[in-house]
């Protein structure tokens, strides 16, 4: 059997190394959107009506420029008295550093948009490190956007920077709340500092709360997030949990990274290569293996199971 000692090489053999991946986007991290650009504040001048008619529904046509009709008497057998209508709900705020980017100059605005812009597109690229000087520029004109923040723990992330994530997951979440990228990236760096236990509170969290809509692609790689925990903690009935009822046909990464997972735990190399090959087979070209081969990376669970296999 050939033996591969470390992650990276297995990975790199197949092309699933995340350096330089022109498919970041498609990883199943929760849509990180361009702050897009915002509505002006100034409004056309109303036009002055000498007898305004009631005021209208919000989805009722513009008015017509007609004289003010009288209105219509009431049957007589109409009751005298009607149900109260349901007040209408009070109309969505926006957060409040949406509110605090709107007091800027509009040179500004349009700077930061185009500067923020270009860092999704670097980061898109696969160009990492530019995408974090692209980002300072950013934070220079404007440094309370949550989406900015997100998209910054992300490159930190792919550059093992762990120590500077945590102050940035925690503003990020202060300034949007029930903030899903942010969270999700608390469970990636909690998987990658190697505190399983809180991987899998954090992930777990995110399956069965309310708050986040998820998509089946994001749910899997949580599973395989928690799956990974289990294994490096010697794990495995509770790993497998993860995985019930999955089968080579299911439509999911899930089922062939955790194959290649387990089998790597059990010394099996050249099965575990075996599955990586098919996940890259059947899902390469959609880039939906990012995340996975992520986790799987930042596990280190390669490095482990050949440290216990050289004991």
């Amino acid at each position: 059997m050939v033996r591969i000692p470390h992650a990276t090489h297995l990975l790199i053999s197949l092309g699933l190394c995340t350096a330089g991946a022109t498919s970041a986007p498609a990883q199943g991290l929760p849509t990180i959107p361009v702050f897009d650009t915002p509505k002006e504040s100034a409004q056309a001048p109303a036009t002055p009506v000498t007898t305004p008619p009631a005021t209208p529904p919000e989805d009722a046509p513009p008015a017509t420029t007609t004289t003010a009709a009288t209105p219509a008497t009431p049957p007589a057998e109409a009751p005298t008295s009607a149900a109260p209508s349901p007040a209408a709900p009070p109309p969505a705020t926006a957060p409040s550093w949406e509110a605090e980017f709107e007091q800027l100059p509009a040179e500004t605005r349009s700077q930061y948009i185009m500067e923020m812009r270009r860092a999704k597109d670097l980061y898109q690229k696969g160009d990492t490190e530019l995408c974090l000087l692209a980002l300072g520029s950013c934070e220079l004109l404007f440094s309370n956007n949550p989406h900015a923040l997100n998209l910054q723990i992300s490159c930190l992330l792919d550059l093992n920077r762990l120590d500077e994530i945590p102050a940035l997951i925690s503003k990020s979440k202060e300034l949007l709340p029930d903030n899903e990228v942010a969270v999700f990236s608390e469970s990636n760096l909690l998987l990658a500092q190697g505190r399983y236990d809180a991987c899998i509170a954090v992930s777990q969290h995110m399956l069965t709360s309310p708050l986040y809509k998820l998509t089946p692609l994001v749910r899997d790689i949580l599973k395989y997030r928690i799956l990974l925990s289990h294994l490096a903690m010697n794990r495995p009935d509770q790993a497998r949990e993860q995985v019930k009822g999955l089968t080579p046909i299911s439509d999911t990464p899930l089922y062939y990274m955790s194959e290649a997972a387990f089998n790597l735990v059990e010394g099996q190399l050249n099965e575990a290569n075996r599955a990586l090959n098919a996940a890259q087979t059947i899902f390469g070209s959609s880039g939906t293996l990012v995340g996975f081969v992520r986790a799987f990376n930042q596990s280190q669970l390669a490095d482990k199971s050949h440290a216990a296999a050289t004991e």
